[in-house]
């Protein structure tokens, strides 16, 4: 139990070590400019080390974007790659885009700030893409476990890129100047015109 506890603290104080290096990057590039900020400045403004700073992010561009992890939740890709949770192909893609779409959604306004800063930083829109290949090599790699697992027939592999441009279509609508909508009504939007663009978009087995 104490065990536990002090996993949590530490995971705790971690994403709050990474939510200030994110908030530092973002606020000083916002007042300074994408070049005129250095790694030195953010650590610093954060409270930590330049080290520490090395321990969160790779680049200065990947800690002003404050992009969540690639990774799908361990715990949603057990369950995708086992088949579930409905066993419906199309439902479960559905369901990993929800679950990628709450992360985004965990910090609101560090996420608008990042479009935003997207669009007035260039240099930033390569990082971004980055972000969505890693994502999808991320998702494609469950899709041929669950294939692989005889819960998925091969015609699934289509299934990443549809996740791919689910989110896309939320970072684009969410994005917008001005824009107040919650990211999980937006996707609930994007499946609903999809389903009736291709309403046999259900990947069948």
């Amino acid at each position: 139990m104490t065990s536990d506890i002090e996993t949590g603290l530490r995971q705790r104080k971690k994403r709050a070590r990474r939510a200030a290096l994110v908030d530092a990057a973002q606020t000083l590039v916002l007042e300074h400019g994408l070049d005129a900020v250095t790694v030195e400045e953010i650590s610093a403004r954060a409270g930590v080390s330049g080290r520490t700073f090395f321990n969160y992010f790779d680049s200065k561009d990947e800690a002003v974007l404050g992009l969540p992890s690639a990774e799908v939740d361990a715990d949603v890709a057990a369950e995708f790659t086992a088949g579930g949770p409905t066993g419906d192909p199309f439902t479960d893609l559905v369901y990993v885009a929800q679950s990628l779409v709450t992360g985004l959604a965990a910090s609101t306004d560090g996420m608008l700030r990042s479009l935003a800063l997207v669009r007035a930083e260039p240099r930033l829109l390569a990082q971004q893409i980055a972000w969505f290949d890693a994502q999808k090599a991320s998702f494609s790699s469950l899709l041929e476990q669950r294939i692989a697992s005889g819960a998925a027939s091969a015609d699934a592999v289509l299934g990443s890129s549809m996740l791919m441009l689910m989110l896309q279509n939320v970072a684009t609508e969410w994005g917008r100047d001005g824009s107040t909508d919650d990211p999980e009504e937006i996707l609930d939007s994007v499946i609903e015109r999809l389903t009736l663009l291709v309403p046999s978009a259900r990947f069948a087995d």
